[in-house]
């Protein structure tokens, strides 16, 4: 766990570039991860019905990030031990934002991934879900903005930044 810990900034770059995919202003990208901190599926949430996400009751049937990349888990990989949820929320400027699972998900991934870490504006939270309570870690992130993060010369030489402002 402390591997994908040190890493969360790393997964976070993996993350961005899905997110610059998604039409939507605020961009959830759900990565599920092993002990060893391979990728095993990404999701995220993109205008797609599901019939899954109906039966948990989400508005407009529409699955979030972390069950569109339930989804995509392999069948054989649903039931392993030891999986983990990494959440990232990014704006339209490539700044990290909240993105805890909302309350439609919570029951469920705390059932299945052995943590659960998300972003905040601050960085990361991490969340514990054993023996029924939710214990909370707070990370920071040393790269706020992916975005400027991701271009050598920062946010202003970034050509995908709207005219170079921030």
């Amino acid at each position: 766990m402390n591997r994908i810990l040190s890493n969360l900034d790393e997964y976070a770059q993996i993350a961005f570039p899905k997110a610059l995919e998604i039409p939507r202003s605020k961009k959830h990208i759900s990565l599920i991860v092993n002990r060893k901190g391979t990728v095993l599926a990404i999701g995220d949430n993109n205008h797609r019905v599901s019939a899954a996400a109906a039966r948990i009751g989400y508005r407009y049937d529409e699955a979030h990030s972390e069950l569109d990349a339930f989804s995509r888990l392999s069948p054989n990989l649903r039931n392993a031990n030891g999986l983990i949820l990494l959440n990232f929320r990014f704006n339209r400027f490539g700044d990290i934002r909240m993105s805890k699972p909302c309350s439609k998900c919570m029951p469920w991934c705390s059932a299945i991934f052995r943590r659960i870490v998300y972003t905040t504006r601050a960085g990361y939270e991490v969340l514990i879900p054993n023996r029924d309570e939710l214990r909370s870690i707070s990370l920071p992130s040393f790269r706020r903005n992916v975005k400027a993060a991701a271009s050598p010369g920062g946010p202003r030489s970034n050509p995908l930044c709207h005219n170079g402002l921030r």
